[in-house]
This record gives structure tokens, sequence and C-alpha cells, in this order.
């Protein structure tokens, strides 16, 4: 409800409790590991799942593939995302791992885990079709309300600090 009435004020109040909890953590001489995840919005579901989405049309359960879009301002009108795999992934947090048990003043500090470069829904779509050698038909669909042109993760500080 927050969220849709100001979203200005819903960041301050997420900020404002990380700032509350980073101070009694330390205080308390305390050491924290947390992931946290965006939950996704309704519209969002489609595109974290669209690798899975694609497999199904490759393996034949799926006729079609929707696109949604093909009118963002990318190089090829699809929308961009930032794709990592799992393994990559669970890297990432076995690197912020290391530097807690390394470092003794840690304090409290957010990394964005990610390729830190964006990949288009047809271009991994032609991936794909790479590695499958199957051509994945495609239905373009209107654009879904709420969906940004591009999200990818700035992964200069996690390079930095943690060496990942």
């Amino acid at each position: 409800f927050l969220l849709k009435k100001s979203p200005a004020m819903f960041r301050k109040q997420i900020l404002s409790g990380e700032l509350f909890c980073s101070d009694i953590l330390i205080q308390l001489e305390l050491i924290l590991v947390a992931r946290l995840a965006k939950i996704p919005r309704e519209s969002q579901l489609v595109s974290m799942l669209l690798m899975p989405f694609i497999q199904q049309v490759v393996v034949g359960r799926q006729p079609v593939l929707n696109v949604y879009g093909n009118d963002y301002p990318t190089k090829d009108g699809t929308a961009v995302r930032d794709y990592i795999h799992v393994v990559d992934l669970a890297d990432g947090h076995i690197s912020a791992l290391r530097k807690l048990f390394i470092t003794n003043d840690i304090g409290c500090a957010a990394y964005n885990l990610g390729t830190g470069r964006g990949t288009s829904v047809l271009e991994l779509v032609a991936a794909f079709e790479k590695v499958s050698g199957k051509k994945i038909p495609l239905k373009i669909c209107a654009r879904r309300q709420g969906d940004a042109t591009a999200v990818y993760a700035d992964t200069e500080k996690a390079a930095r600090e943690l060496g990942w």
C-alpha cells in the first residue's frame, strides 16, 4: 500500500530500517549475513522465469514464447535483464563470507551480485537457439505495465571489495 501511495517514502522507510539495524549490530558487536532479494511483482515473474519458459518451448511443452514489448529503446527493442548462473551467484556469496571471516571491522555492507551486463530477451532466445539447434517461435505482445527497459547489477563494489 505505501509503495503505491508514495515510492519515495517507502524507500526512506526501508533505508531508515537498514540504518537502525546496522547501528544495533555495531553497538552489540554482532555479525549478520543476510541475502535479501526483491519480492517480484506479478509482471516481473515472467522476466524472472524467462529461461524456463524458453526451455518449455524448446522441448515442445509450449507452442510459442511470448515476448512482451519490442519497442523498448534497446538495440533490438526488447527488455534487458542481468541473467546470472546460480553457481556464479553462489561464488559471490562465498566471496562475501570470506570477507566476513577475514575482516575485523566489517560494519554493514551491501553488494550487488550479477553479471554486470544486460542481455536482451532476443539475445537470450538466440543463445538458446544456438545451443539447442532449434528455432524458437515467438509471439510479440504488448509491453506489460511496470516493466523497466533495462535492469542489471552494478558489480563494481563486489569486484573491488570482494574480489568477485
